[in-house]
């Protein structure tokens, strides 16, 4: 009979689940990565039944249908609903969840697989911008919800975040793995056993020009980090080329001049909602609401003219932030 394996060696699994790709790596022995395979193939498959807007039962498709109505909701959806809209209000409206409509008058009604099959597609005239203020109405005592009439939901951008540092909390502090990252398409949390011991994890940065070609990486021990692109799920119409990022103001595809920002600091679903605001904002704006609602977030930000800027602490550039040709630093 075979010894067991009890040597805590990095090892990796893949998922495909949430329309994107999952990968979680752990520091712990093979019989314990079985359970993380198990646990990670359960709570994906769990997130995906609940907050997909591609499938027809899922919690999210029925408060869609009830738009206009109170709905009583589980609690998952009702922690995720409140983190909507709490950054909802921190990004003045650039991160918005109630943005399906324009979504998908654009042309993103399919799941992307499908989406770039397509050679062209004709976006009907009508515009469906949404008023930055509009908001979810939350009842805590009753864990109730009602969208505002007319609207529709779209959770993509921040569920990954947030399902990526729920499962990571859950294998460090229930299944005692020392060290780990999960990471849910760009938006991940890792987590080692302190600041001060062993090698923090080395995230590369996505060179948004060259996909395969990374610019510099991000030295991450616990925390989060997660990016968003406008290069990444565009497709082609007849009004041009159009990405997934939609600006609340104008209902159509963001027109600023950052093409990719990648934000780190303390929470996943935090770096997603503000990655995707500074794309939607642009630099001078972006930043500087940064600057007065945020105190712990950094980020590495392309241009559209290829530039890049760094945001945060300069100590952070070449002591986190390591070997990314900064055109501009803006301190916090």
């Amino acid at each position: 009979m075979m010894e067991p394996d009890t040597d805590h060696q990095l090892r990796s699994l893949s998922i495909r689940a949430m329309n994107t790709h999952i990968e979680v790596l752990c520091r712990t022995d093979a019989e314990t990565m079985n359970l993380v395979q198990e646990t990670a193939d359960d709570w994906f498959a769990q997130v995906e039944e609940r907050f997909s807007r591609f499938l027809p039962e899922s919690e999210l498709q029925f408060l869609n249908l009830q738009a206009g109505e109170h709905c009583l909701v589980s609690d998952v959806m009702f922690e995720v609903l409140q983190l909507a809209e709490a950054y909802r209000q921190q990004t003045n409206g650039a991160f918005h969840p109630l943005l399906l409509h324009p979504l998908e008058r654009l042309g993103y009604n399919v799941s992307f697989e499908r989406l770039r099959e397509r050679t062209e597609y004709r976006v009907p005239p009508a515009q469906d911008a949404v008023q930055p203020s509009a908001g979810i109405e939350l009842n805590t005592v009753m864990k109730s919800a009602r969208l505002p009439r007319g609207t529709r939901l779209d959770l993509g951008g921040i569920v990954k975040g947030w399902a990526a540092g729920k499962l990571a909390g859950y294998l460090r502090d229930r299944l005692e793995i020392g060290a780990g990252v999960v990471n849910v398409g760009g938006d991940l949390a890792s987590w080692c056993p302190s600041e001060d011991e062993g090698e923090p994890w080395f995230i590369g940065i996505e060179n948004p020009w060259e996909p395969h070609r990374d610019t510099g990486v991000l030295a991450l021990r616990s925390g989060a980090a997660a990016t968003s692109s406008t290069l990444g799920r565009s497709w082609t119409t007849d009004r041009g080329i159009m990405h997934h990022l939609i600006d609340p103001r104008t209902g159509m595809s963001a027109a600023s001049r950052v093409v990719q920002c990648t934000v780190a600091g303390p929470d996943a679903a935090a770096c997603e909602a503000w990655s995707k605001a500074l794309c939607v904002l642009g630099l001078t704006e972006g930043l500087q609401l940064m600057r007065t609602r945020t105190r712990q977030y950094e980020a590495v930000i392309f241009t559209e003219d290829r530039h890049i800027i760094g945001f945060g602490d300069s100590s952070s550039f070449g002591d986190r932030w390591l070997h990314i040709p900064i055109d501009k630093f803006e301190s916090r």
